[in-house]
């Protein structure tokens, strides 16, 4: 309703004047469509699923062999 009396009170043109007036009429009368009503709220998104648990699992398991290997790499060194 303030802004209602603020555009009739600027030097607004009829026409955007009676847009602004269509617009909030159209959100105080219609409460119950999902497009109307000052109560109206977005559905809740769906979470992020994380994707990568595979990949991080094989370079885990790349980083367990390489360190063997080079464990077993070292103590041939060592030996020879």
């Amino acid at each position: 309703a303030d802004a209602l009396q603020q555009v009739s009170n600027s030097h607004v043109p009829e026409k955007a004047r009676a847009l602004v007036a269509t617009f909030l009429d159209m959100l105080r009368d219609d409460k119950d469509s999902p497009l109307g009503g000052m109560d109206y709220s977005a559905p809740e998104a769906n979470a992020y699923e994380f994707q990568s648990g595979g990949v991080i699992a094989m370079l885990k398991r790349l980083q367990d062999e390489f360190r063997s290997q080079l464990s077993t790499c070292q103590k041939e060194e060592m030996n020879s």
